[in-house]
């Protein structure tokens, strides 16, 4: 008489998860487990036949840091033909999946390249997990200041020199819940000037600088002024902050930059 083995089978989607145990006949599906993932954004990058991927997830239970359980470690290709994209997580692990902690506010999320081949390539953005209606993402390119809606299912075209895996953040990708407005340097000056800003609204209209609820990021190479006393949601510093006033924060502070209080105060 011959011993059957029994096998545990798993075969995964993005949707669903099935564990099946094998038998010579018949074949008893004895756990079915839906798992819908929500909130998860893909990025592919293309030239020719080559093209490469990352994605952006938020999923309970993951962290700002490295978590075995949702994030991938990126794989670089020795291939110059081959693009590469990948994020970091917040010590700068090279990620090509990236979860984090509930979308429950609005936040930015850098992208990051490694091009081996100067050449026209193809973005192409897509839900591999539906967002909530309403929320708004958008990617700016940090160099051209082109925008795209990451939403639609559109491919777009940019032009890239040969960009070094260290290099700072190609683009830069903000999710933002409706009614919300994220306000960019786009100069070094005042924060009291229209001049020094561009905004990014959510099913909002923009007023020509940041209030109370608006979220400020401070671009690399540019000195903003606080001149006035201000108040804002989330604050992003990657270039210089100094303050002649005072400024009150209602939502988060992550500082990648230059901050400079002076003998005024942060109200948190």
């Amino acid at each position: 008489m011959k011993t059957q083995t029994t096998h545990i089978a798993r075969r995964a989607t993005t949707k669903n998860i099935f564990l099946i145990l094998l038998f010579p006949i018949p074949l008893y599906i004895i756990q079915y487990a839906s798992f819908d993932i929500t909130d998860a954004l893909k990025i592919k990058i293309a030239s020719g036949s080559y093209s490469d991927e990352t994605i952006i997830r938020f999923v309970a239970g993951a962290t700002e840091g490295f978590d075995g359980s949702y994030d991938a470690w990126k794989l670089f290709s020795f291939n110059a033909a081959v693009p590469n994209i990948f994020t970091k997580d917040n010590i700068a692990n090279e990620l090509t999946i990236n979860a984090m902690p509930p979308l429950a506010s609005s936040r930015i999320q850098d992208v990051f390249l490694k091009i081996g081949t100067a050449g026209t390539y193809t973005i192409t953005p897509e839900e591999t997990g539906a967002f909530a209606a309403g929320v708004c993402i958008v990617m700016k390119d940090l160099v051209t200041g082109d925008l795209y809606d990451m939403r639609t299912a559109t491919t777009y075209t940019v032009s890239l020199p040969v960009i070094a895996q260290t290099a700072p953040p190609r683009f830069r990708v903000f999710f933002s819940f409706p009614g919300t407005v994220t306000y960019t340097s786009v100069a070094s000056g005042a924060w009291s000037s229209a001049a020094t800003w561009s905004a990014i609204a959510c099913g909002v209209s923009a007023q020509p600088i940041p209030d109370s609820t608006g979220n400020v990021v401070i671009s690399a190479g540019h000195n903003v002024n606080i001149d006035a006393n201000s108040s804002s949601a989330n604050l992003y510093i990657y270039g210089t902050l100094s303050t002649s006033a005072d400024l009150t924060l209602k939502g988060n502070w992550s500082n990648s930059g230059t901050f400079s209080a002076g003998s005024n105060t942060v109200t948190f």
